[in-house]
């Protein structure tokens, strides 16, 4: 009995580091449970991060206080891409 829940444990830790990645939580998870979490995290380490959804694709947009210009970026703009002054 304490074998399986220390599986379970494992593949649970594994379903969270590949929480990030293509397949997320739920299917690295269920794959740790058909193969062994070992296997799983190599295929974890081989897979990249997904940045198409999340905080990470998110496109910011602030208007110049100086020239009033609209600026958009993936990051949070600091500088005006038309003025160069600080937004």
């Amino acid at each position: 009995m304490l074998v399986v829940v220390a599986y379970i444990a494992l593949c649970l830790v594994v379903g969270l580091i590949g929480r990030k990645r293509q397949i997320g939580f739920g299917g690295y998870f269920l794959l740790s449970i058909v193969l062994t979490p070992i296997i799983t995290l190599l295929f974890i380490l081989l897979s990249r991060l997904d940045f198409s959804s999340g905080a990470r694709s998110r496109t910011y947009s602030a208007v110049c206080k100086h020239c009033e210009n609209e600026a958009q970026a993936l990051t949070k703009i600091q500088y005006c891409p038309s003025c160069g002054r600080s937004t």
